[in-house]
């Protein structure tokens, strides 16, 4: 015997509806505890601040920039201690640099204030591209990034104005919770 859990009606043997539907209020059974689960699982996240059961269509706003700010990026294939459920979508990052700050990096060469100025500049894009890549894979449903890498080249145009180029992609994973 079931018993929806919307209406409380306990089902007969000779009920004619499909088995998954309850005859007396038509709830399907699986789709009303799914959304009960979800309702439960926000109830949660909103107290305990893990949002990590949450999917997420339904993590509010105000909780997206901690959800993003902690999920894991790395340049392996696995996240320790978690099993890939799917993978999802490459997700990309970009920004460009005047080309001032390689000519700094390069004069620099590692000591002196202008290499630590570039240095600095550039783990600053760095940063910016995974957390990038973070809400790339957020907004695909992802839990994690795995697989990142970076990708540094210079655009010219025509001899005058020079950038540099620094790509990040990686691919969005959903994580088995």
């Amino acid at each position: 015997m079931i018993t929806c859990p919307k209406c409380g009606y306990t089902r007969e043997p000779h009920d004619l509806a499909p088995e998954h539907e309850c005859p007396g209020c038509g709830v399907v059974y699986a789709r009303f505890t799914a959304l009960a689960d979800l309702r439960d699982n926000i109830r949660r996240a909103r107290t305990t601040g893990d949002w990590s059961k949450v999917p997420p269509e339904h993590v509010p706003a105000e909780a997206t920039a901690g959800v993003i700010a902690g999920m894991p990026v790395t340049t392996g294939l696995e996240i320790p201690g978690q099993q890939i459920e799917a993978v999802l979508d490459v997700v990309s990052a970009e920004c460009a640099l005047g080309m001032n700050l390689l000519k700094d990096f390069l004069a620099g060469a590692g000591a002196g204030e202008h290499g630590s100025a570039a240095q600095a500049v550039l783990r600053d894009a760095r940063k910016k591209l995974m957390q990038a890549l973070r809400g790339e894979a957020f907004a695909a449903g992802g839990h994690a990034v795995i697989g990142v890498g970076l990708d540094y080249s210079e655009v010219s145009g025509g001899g005058k104005n020079s950038m540099l180029l620094v790509v990040a992609t990686g691919t969005a994973v959903k994580l088995k919770r």
